[in-house]
């Protein structure tokens, strides 16, 4: 207890200490759409992963998760970072092409657990993008996920998960 109590002190003066600290930078969410010609994402190895993180950290930015179709000519990234110049200044400094870039700080939850299921020997996943009226995602309940996941499920479809930009109309 008299431990306790010695902390107590401590723990209540720290937000004055704190005004001293480096301040943190807000994060913010981007889906990058990224074009390359037939062949480009062959050599994409550990050492080429790591050179791309390396640049990314120096523009503060973090690679979060890639997809691509199956020609791999497309890419669609979801990266962190401060900023959208902040993901441009990344993309140069790793020579990458952006197509375009969509703030998505909005996680609409499916309701379900992730999963993807393989279907004649392979896995697909499609990248839906959607457009709103705005509100229209207001009120996004578990009753209208579960009716969208049992709509779904009639076509053999599962919902793994969305992003949606801050007025949730994308």
């Amino acid at each position: 207890m008299k431990a306790f109590l010695g902390v107590v002190p401590a723990l209540l003066l720290a937000p004055a200490f704190a005004a001293d600290a480096p301040a943190r930078t807000a994060t913010h969410r981007y889906m990058i759409e990224r074009t390359f010609p037939a062949g480009a994402l062959e050599g994409l190895n550990a050492e080429t992963k790591a050179k791309v993180n390396a640049n990314n950290a120096r523009a503060g930015v973090r690679w979060l998760q890639s997809y691509a179709n199956e020609d791999k000519t497309r890419t669609y990234c979801l990266y962190e970072g401060p900023s959208e110049a902040a993901i441009r200044e990344s993309a140069k400094l790793n020579a990458l092409p952006i197509d375009s870039i969509t703030e998505v700080p909005v996680d609409v939850d499916s309701g379900k657990p992730a999963r993807s299921v393989a279907v004649g020997g392979k896995r697909h996943r499609y990248l839906v993008e959607r457009q709103f009226s705005p509100g229209a995602m207001d009120g996004l309940h578990a009753a209208a996920k579960t009716k969208v996941n049992t709509v779904n499920e009639k076509f053999g479809v599962t919902w793994v998960g969305s992003y949606a930009n801050a007025d949730k109309t994308v």
